[in-house]
Order: structure tokens, then sequence, then C-alpha cells
């Protein structure tokens, strides 16, 4: 089912939703799942008395969440949602894709990831092909069914958005509607809409240089986002990228690549390619404690002013 047709569809009762057996969103390859839609589509689903229990497929096995799939009390079906589903191993996707091919209920079942391989074979099966990008009208869509407010002002917004950026993700639609219901004049939210739209791209390119050392673009680079942003945000960031990439070098020092693109979704392409060979597991960790602690220090007001460009200084220096 295309995503338009799904919104259209479930937006006048989304309660409807509790008699399918398996509601699964589908993204393209190598896009990013849409964490943020689904964390709004799960509160929505809950707002109509619908009780939803996460499965996390990253601390649950294949055959534990099987298990529970089967069981019911009575006969009652509840509602799960297969929660870290996409940065599962292949082998482990592929089996559970298998089964809910088949699957018969007696529960319902949500599901985010890549590349789904399932035929909608009756009505209690649906998949729905995410885009990857929206447009006006399924920015519209998006409003009626998120049952939020759209005046002519806010439409004006929208087509003058989907005019000035060749492309605009799901998330980044649903993180603008929520902004939009908010905002007095557009000229009051016009540099808010810009970070969304465009510091994505460019974070993801500064971290491409980090893992590149390449200081000079690096430091390029970081002169226009050392601003714009609190300690905190890039405590969090390079926690996160360093985590990572450290599990990509573990992985595919031991030859495991699927394991490790799995596990590197948020990373420069560069870096699964080539740049993770210039990185060295016990620096990645280094790293990830100096970060830490420099997280930490920054919470209890300890000066850190400085802290933040000596973590790129010994990071690009091989200095850890």
């Amino acid at each position: 089912m295309q995503f338009k047709a799904f919104l259209e569809k479930y937006s006048s009762n989304i309660a409807e939703l509790g008699n399918i057996h398996l509601l699964a969103f589908n993204s393209a390859e190598d896009a990013e799942i849409s964490i943020i839609f689904a964390s709004q589509c799960i509160h929505l689903i809950k707002s109509q008395n619908i009780h939803v229990e996460s499965l996390d497929c990253t601390v649950a096995s294949y055959s534990n969440i099987v298990s529970q799939l089967e069981t019911s009390f009575l006969g009652m079906g509840l509602t799960y949602w297969l929660r870290g589903f996409h940065e599962v191993d292949k082998k482990y996707r592929q089996m559970m894709l298998e089964y809910l091919s088949h699957y018969q209920g007696p529960h319902q079942i949500i599901l985010f990831a890549n590349q789904i391989d399932i035929k909608e074979s009756s009505s209690k099966k649906i998949v729905i092909n995410i885009p990857e990008s929206v447009d006006p009208a399924l920015f519209a869509a998006l409003f009626v069914f998120f049952k939020k407010k759209n005046t002519p002002q806010i439409h004006k917004v929208i087509q003058y958005l989907c005019g000035m950026y060749s492309k605009i993700s799901l998330d980044q639609a649903c993180m603008i509607i929520e902004y939009l219901q908010v905002m007095g004049k557009y000229e009051d939210a016009a540099q808010l809409f810009e970070r969304i739209l465009e510091s994505e791209k460019s974070l993801f390119i500064l971290s491409q240089h980090f893992f590149a050392k390449d200081s000079a673009a690096f430091f390029k680079l970081w002169s226009r986002f050392e601003s714009e942003y609190p300690i905190t945000f890039w405590c969090t960031y390079w926690s996160e990228q360093l985590w990572r990439a450290y599990h990509v070098r573990y992985f595919l020092d031991r030859q495991q690549s699927a394991q490790a693109k799995s596990i590197g979704y948020r990373l420069p392409f560069s870096y699964l390619q080539k740049d993770w060979k210039k990185t060295k597991l016990s620096e990645l960790k280094n790293a990830h404690q100096f970060i830490y602690e420099l997280d930490l220090a920054f919470k209890n007001n300890i000066e850190t002013e400085s802290g933040i460009e000596l973590f790129y200084s010994k990071f690009l220096q091989n200095q850890f």
C-alpha cells in the first residue's frame, strides 16, 4: 500500500488498525528508518485506547519473540511493536520476516524496517511503502492523519518549503508539522526550518571529515556549527557516532559486513567503505571515554569550554 493511501484510509478511524495482524512500514534499502514518524504513529494508536507492548529485537532472541507472539491469555490479542528490528543482523531479520509472512494472530504486530518482502496476502496484513520525500499533498495528508490544524497560512509555508528544498524526509516533515502548530509568523521560524532541513546533511559531512581525519575540511565546517548547538548536543552526537564506528570496525575486522552495515546506518558511507581502516578499536574506545567524561564534567559544572576542541584535536592527530 502506498503511504498516502494509508494515511487517507485510516485518518478517520485509526482504531480500525486494531483488526490487522501485521502493520509493516517499509523503507527503501539505504534509507534511514523514520524514527519520529514511528514514535508519533505509536502514540496515535495508543490514544485510541489500544495498548501497545514493545518487544526489543536488539535484546530478545528470535525464538523468544516468536514464543511471545504465539502465546495469549484466554485467546486475547495484544498489539506488539517490534522495536529495533532494523538494527539486528540480516539472518535475524530474514527469519522474522519469513515467520511474519505466515502469521495469523492472535496478536497484532507493528514493524518499521527496510526492504520488507511480505505480500499483502489478505486484509489482515498491510505493508506501507515509506516515500523518499514528502510533497505538499503528502504534507496535507499527514496533517489530517495526526489531527493537526492546517490553515491557509500553513499551506503557504508548506508550498514554499517544498519549492525551496528538493527533498524533505518524512521525519523532517513530522518535525515541521509540530513546529507549525505553535509558530507565529513564518519569518520567526524560518531559521529553525533551515536548521531542520539542512543541518542533518551538514552534520553528516562533518562526521565524514572527522572519521576521514581531514583536519582542514573538518575545522572549516566546524566553525559554522560550534555556536549553534550546546556542548550537551555534541557529547550525545559524538558518543553515538563513536559507538557505532567502534562496532562497525569490530564487525568489518571479522568480515561480517551485514552486521557492520546494520549498526552503521547513521555513519557516513565513506566510513563503511574505506575510512574505518584509519581508526583502531582502542582509539575509538578511548575517544568515546573522553567524550563521556567531558559530558560528565559539564553536568557537574566543571569548566569544559576547551574540552570539545581538545577532543577534536586529539582524534584528528591520532592521539587517543
